[in-house]
């Protein structure tokens, strides 16, 4: 079994052992997002029906008549995010289309201090493998932390993943009783609690 690996600027916990290969960051991007607060987590092509069969809890919301998403894989590759920043600041009560352009000028912006790497909007299972990674990795260095839910004001954050022409799936609540909320937000039309949270990816 993998052993995952949290990289903050206190270092890395345990060993990585990965198989298969994952693409990685430059040693210079690693750094650089290591000074300004990113951590560094392995995503390894879960899906959420993956991450449901080994006792992961999710709840699904508005989704009956579109399972498919479920069956979508996690990219596999290192990303970054900063917990402390999760969100993009005023990205809420935007269109997708309008969120999806300020991650593009986020990207550029981050790029001139950090090197090789771009931000982007994840599909679906990119955000839940993420969740579930970063609470094991924090669990795992005597620190259990979480995102989403109460410790950021129970706002969410929209993904690129699609479920119908107009509906756009988005991840918010997160609890140990229930498990993690899945719901979808028409994509034309923004709301004050559905941000944007960067993930960012070695370019």
């Amino acid at each position: 079994m993998a052993k995952q690996r949290l990289e903050d600027g206190r270092g890395g916990v345990g060993d990585h052992e990965i198989p298969g290969g994952i693409k990685r960051f430059s040693r210079e991007a690693r750094e650089a997002l290591k000074r300004q607060e990113f951590i560094i987590l392995d995503l390894t092509g879960k899906s959420i029906q993956t991450l449901g069969s080994v006792g992961r809890k999710f709840l699904l919301t508005s989704f009956k008549a579109n399972p498919d998403f479920e069956t979508l894989v996690s990219m596999r590759s290192q990303v970054a995010i900063n917990p402390n920043s999760l969100f993009l600041p005023e990205s809420n009560n935007k269109t997708l289309l309008q969120q999806e352009a300020m991650i593009a000028a986020f990207s550029v912006e981050l790029g001139q201090t950090v090197p090789d790497v771009k931000a982007i909007i994840g599909e679906i299972s990119d955000y839940t493998d993420l969740v579930f990674a970063y609470s094991d990795a924090t669990t795992a260095q005597g620190s259990p932390d979480y995102l989403f839910g109460e410790k950021y004001g129970h706002n969410r954050a929209r993904t690129k993943t699609r479920i119908s022409n107009a509906g756009a799936v988005d991840i918010g609540e997160f609890s140990i009783n229930n498990g993690l909320e899945i719901d979808c937000w028409d994509a034309v039309n923004g709301h004050e609690n559905l941000f944007v949270a960067p993930i960012i990816i070695p370019a």
